[in-house]
Formats: C-alpha cells, structure tokens, sequence
C-alpha cells in the first residue's frame, strides 16, 4: 500500500516510511530525514595491521534486526575488503537491546554497562577484541554478547 503520508512527496532515500513498517502508525507532519546515526551510515576504521607501518581500514554501521521467532537484534557490521563480519547482539533474558525503550546502537549485559554501538571507540574496542581472539580471519555470523564483557571491562579502565 503506498504511503499517503508526508513521506510520498520526499526524496527516494525515504520511500520505505519507517512509520508504515512499525505498524502503520499515523504520520506526523515533520519529512523523514536521516539523522547523524542513521542506520544506513557507514563510517570508517583505521587499525594497526599485521606488519610495521600497515594500516587496515573496516567500514562499519549498525543495523536493527527484526525476527517474527524471537525477541530483536542489533548488529554491528564490520567489511574489510570484501570480508563481512556481524556481530549480532539478540536480545533476551539479561541482554537488553533496543525494543522501543532504548536508543539505537544500545546493548546492555545484565549488570554490565550498557554499550553504544554507534560510537567510534566501542567499535574499535569490538574490532580489538575479535581481532586478538582470531575471529576477523573470514566471512561470519558472530555472537557479539561473548565479546561484550571484555570490551564492556575494557572501556571502563580506558575512560
């Protein structure tokens, strides 16, 4: 059903009304722009490569799951060359993702400190992690919760 909504007469970027994929909800009168964080963002990420004075750079964004078995995921997506890795937080008992309540890019373990997965510096904190553990060599699907704890610990005694 096409949208009647403000969204008709935007750009092509907003085609695929938000508001209409979240159950239909009424519009308001404001057009659907992008914001900073948007999910269709992708940023990059310079590291430190295998041998002195190699630099490897990972494009990264942030994606929202949806998943009519279970509850919601966030994903953090990272491409080296054509190598794609997700990281896919799902949300479940002690694992808190956004459900409607908390911002986007939010991952929370149990008593751990929640996570924002659209800053920079937890990025490169993830990137790190599964770097040392060997888990960035291939294509994968990855538990992200597993990693959380480190990183969680690590950016607490970085500041």
């Amino acid at each position: 059903m096409p949208c009647s909504g403000p969204c008709s007469s935007t750009p092509p970027w907003t085609a695929a009304c938000h508001r209409h994929r979240r159950g239909g909800r009424a519009h308001t009168a404001t057009p659907h722009y992008p914001g900073p964080m948007s999910e269709r963002r992708v940023r990059r990420l310079l590291t430190e490569g295998a041998t002195a004075g190699e630099t490897v750079t990972y494009r990264w964004s942030v994606r929202h799951r949806h998943s009519t078995e279970g509850p919601c995921a966030e994903v953090l997506v990272l491409t080296r060359g054509t190598t794609t890795t997700h990281l896919v937080f799902r949300g479940g008992e002690g694992r808190l993702v956004p459900d409607g309540f908390l911002h986007s890019g939010a991952v929370a373990l149990g008593e751990h400190a929640a996570l924002n997965l659209h800053e920079p510096g937890v990025v490169r904190a993830f990137v790190d992690e599964a770097l040392r553990r060997g888990l960035l060599e291939g294509p994968a699907e990855l538990d992200g919760w597993e990693l959380f704890p480190a990183v969680a610990d690590r950016r607490a005694t970085d500041g």
